[in-house]
């Protein structure tokens, strides 16, 4: 894995000098399955001669790769222990779609949509959904395993059970979810989120369908009908 040039030195002229590896080269790290992972034999530094050069601009002794030299391992090596953040949270209602954001890669097949609690509100709801522990919730990845980004469609039940809670979701001033240990970062560190409001939300524009006139009794005058989803029946005008 090669730097780029975003990766910069963060302290002064001297002989030890520190380095803070870029945003996107820090993460290509993590995406890697072993390199500088948890033992100091699996980070192995390769540097050229025209990297630096001291005071009066003599460039370095080059370190090459193919040769085995202590100083090409690091004396100590802190294993990433921090948990993943969550940065976005989209939902996505005409698709029946949600994607989420973290702030580094994370594990595909450690996101478990089942672990989300949604809710109307951030304190105090006063309604609340969670998937079904059979959801089918259809994992559906934006990239590669260890993207930052992942999407998935909920599934019709859980969309239908979704829709059926009275403000709930409809907007994202009425979208909230908390989960703990929900995703894992590339180092196995779980992350949790904590009534995390949706960043962005697409509303629902498909009128429901009615399926059919499902029975009328004509002595009681009851009659019942079965729409294509849930509806509500507030507001409700019988004289349409």
């Amino acid at each position: 894995l090669k730097l780029s040039q975003n990766s910069v030195p963060i302290s002064a002229d001297n002989t030890t000098v520190t380095f803070l590896i870029a945003t996107d080269d820090l993460h290509r790290f993590k995406l890697s399955d072993a390199t500088c992972k948890t033992f100091k034999t699996s980070c192995w530094f390769t540097i050229e001669s025209a990297f630096i050069a001291d005071m009066a601009g003599n460039e370095i002794d080059g370190v090459p790769s193919g040769t085995f030299d202590v100083n090409r391992i690091p004396v100590t090596l802190i294993a990433d222990t921090t948990p993943p953040i969550l940065t976005h949270f989209e939902v996505n209602m005409q698709d029946n779609a949600i994607t989420l954001v973290w702030n580094e890669p994370v594990l595909l097949d450690s996101v478990r949509p089942e672990k989300m609690n949604f809710s109307n509100k951030a304190i105090n709801e006063t309604s609340a959904f969670v998937f079904a522990e059979t959801s089918s919730a259809e994992i559906i990845p934006t990239g590669q395993d260890g993207e930052l980004s992942v999407s998935f469609t909920i599934d019709s039940d859980d969309v239908t059970s979704l829709k059926s809670i009275f403000d709930l979701a409809t907007t994202a001033n009425n979208t909230f979810f908390s989960a703990v240990a929900f995703a894992k970062d590339m180092f196995g560190n779980a992350g949790d989120a904590s009534n995390f409001q949706a960043t962005n939300f697409t509303s629902e524009s498909i009128p429901p369908k009615l399926l059919e006139f499902s029975r009328f009794i004509a002595n009681s005058g009851v009659f019942e009908l079965t729409w294509s989803e849930p509806v509500k029946l507030v507001g409700l005008n019988s004289s349409k």
